[in-house]
């Protein structure tokens, strides 16, 4: 080890008493981070005396370091025990299944941006919001490229309520605004008003909210193999 960095934090617990938290983080300079990983894996299971022949599985992210083909750490312990078989994360394949399907065409990527600029719009002026309020009988809610759920949050007021928010749209319009905010709300009068918003929409709410329940079996502290795969099968029905 050559080069490190350290963080300290420190907060009171709930009995009142000062915690200090040191951490210091490090690279060895001899090793890949793959490396470093799979021996921890088989330190830990050394201190534990578990027999990595006895080992039957490995279920990690798709993260290159974790499940990389050649160097990967599921890779390197295959490497040395042929039966601890690597599956990856059902949950985690799902969520990069989707992120790819919303980033798949310019069509779909216009829609989740402009519904995106539509809650941050609005959101920033008491003013909007308060007419947003007055036309449909929920909020708006931002996205988030790490939680798919709140994907489904941004998605539905949209589709369930699309008249209502072209309502606050017009409403907003008649304030008086500035040239780059008039711009802006003239642009998503013109896009909530158009077909491809409604195909969009009523397309994504059905789409997000299979995959979310979906979702939720996959990450159930008692969800076995079999389970996944038939809700993976029964997802793929659904879309289909």
């Amino acid at each position: 080890m050559k080069y490190y960095s350290i963080q300290v934090d420190a907060t009171p617990d709930s009995s009142h008493m000062e915690q200090t938290t040191f951490i210091l983080r490090y690279v060895l300079e001899t090793t890949t981070q793959e490396q470093n990983i799979t021996s921890l894996v088989l330190d830990q299971l050394k201190v534990w005396e578990l027999p990595l022949h006895n080992c039957r599985g490995q279920c990690y992210d798709n993260g290159a370091n974790m499940a990389g083909k050649d160097n990967g750490v599921q890779a390197q312990i295959l490497e040395l025990y042929k039966y601890a078989l690597f599956t990856p994360c059902a949950a985690h394949s799902l969520y990069l299944v989707r992120a790819n399907a919303a980033e798949c065409c310019p069509t779909v990527t216009t829609f989740f941006g402009t519904v995106q600029k539509l809650y941050t719009f609005m959101s920033v002026s008491p003013q909007c919001w308060e007419i947003l309020l007055k036309c449909i009988p929920c909020s708006l809610h931002g996205q988030s490229h790490t939680r798919w759920s709140e994907r489904i949050d941004a998605v539905r007021p949209v589709a369930a309520h699309l008249p209502g928010i072209l309502l606050a749209i017009g409403s907003v319009s008649k304030l008086n605004l500035s040239p780059e905010a008039k711009v802006t709300v003239d642009g998503l009068h013109d896009y909530f008003n158009s077909f491809p918003a409604v195909i969009m929409s009523a397309i994504w709410i059905k789409v997000l909210l299979a995959i979310d329940r979906r979702n939720k079996v996959l990450q159930a502290r008692k969800a076995t193999i079999d389970v996944e795969v038939k809700n993976l099968d029964s997802l793929t029905d659904d879309l289909s």
